[in-house]
């Protein structure tokens, strides 16, 4: 008994060992599948040594035990970076990236909040955004979601949401270059319900 599990266990081990390196290892919903993950590829590194956040921003002094607890947390998002996230209220994120290289913080000039749809008359495709004809989510569906979507072994970042509460609501994708995050593409966008 004791021998089938250790050969069991080994081949359980020799199966995992066989997992590709693209392996959709976060959810992504149907409507933000345009770009993917294996299409902007960066060698996971292995860091000796985390280099602290840099507190020379008024913003990242006052998130400094985020940036820091998050940042011991090694790499996971484009090689080397750390996206540190917390809630700032009801379905709210905002975020940093951390270079764990250089210990460089870097803020996006926006936090991402859910999406809301259009008052009663709900002008937006239900069928699209799998809403059940009031705006309500049911399963894969845009809206009641501020998301961030990313990989260890990618330098793309999805963002589902609306940014700083506007009304523009979507799906955006980011490549992540020199510390700092450039828009790739914007699919799904629509105007919603300003704020909650």
């Amino acid at each position: 008994m004791k021998k089938d599990m250790v050969s069991i266990c080994g081949v359980l081990l020799i199966v995992l060992s066989l997992r590709p390196v693209f392996a959709e290892d976060v959810f992504v919903p149907n409507f933000a599948k345009d770009l993917k993950f294996k299409d902007y590829p960066v060698k996971e590194e292995k860091l000796k040594h985390v280099a602290a956040p840099k507190l020379d921003t008024h913003e990242a002094r006052n998130f400094r035990t985020n940036l820091r607890e998050s940042a011991k947390e090694g790499p996971n998002f484009a090689g080397h970076y750390r996206i540190a996230e917390w809630g700032c209220g009801t379905c709210c994120a905002s975020f940093a990236l951390i270079n764990l290289k250089t210990g460089k913080v870097w803020f996006p000039p926006f936090f991402v909040s859910c999406c809301y749809p259009l008052d009663n008359e709900n002008t937006i495709d239900d069928d699209a955004y799998k809403t059940n004809g009031e705006g309500e989510a049911d399963g894969d569906s845009i809206f009641e979601q501020a998301t961030l979507l990313y990989q260890k072994n990618s330098s793309l970042l999805i963002v589902i949401g609306s940014q700083n509460e506007s009304p523009n609501c979507g799906v955006y994708y980011f490549e992540c270059i020199k510390d700092t995050l450039k828009l790739l593409k914007t699919t799904h966008e629509f105007k919603t319900k300003a704020g909650y």
